[in-house]
């Protein structure tokens, strides 16, 4: 059984008899710059990885920014994978570095936006 098919009729990604798809080879395929098979990465782990992000942030709108930033690593990245974990684990910790890497940029927003302690002193006369 084979999934849904790109342009060319190949199919994006197959299906063993138990069901699972052969991730390694989707990977390759978006490593190759394969459109359809991003698209169907996405179908497939987007939810799960939006809502273990939306644990960590608890607003929709950024954790909807930080899935788009961390299916752009894998898009950019796709060829690095290792297959020493499973796909989900893989992408979930990419999630995971773009959900740390966003809230620390914001910490840092946050506290670069507050006057110092010392502002509004005046120099003893």
């Amino acid at each position: 059984m084979s999934g849904p098919r790109g342009d060319a009729g190949a199919p994006i990604f197959t299906v063993s008899r138990d069901g699972a798809c052969d991730e390694a080879a989707l990977l390759g395929r978006i490593g190759q710059g394969d459109e359809d098979a991003m698209a169907a990465f996405y179908r497939e782990h987007g939810r799960v990885v939006l809502a273990q992000v939306l644990l960590v942030v608890g607003e929709r709108v950024l954790a909807e920014e930080i899935v788009q930033d961390a299916m752009l690593a894998v898009w950019r990245g796709a060829g690095s994978f290792r297959g020493e974990s499973s796909v989900r684990s893989w992408v979930i910790a990419i999630a995971r570095r773009q959900t740390r890497d966003r809230l620390r940029g914001r910490r840092l927003r946050v506290q670069g936006r507050r006057s110092p302690p010392w502002t509004g002193l005046s120099w003893p006369r």
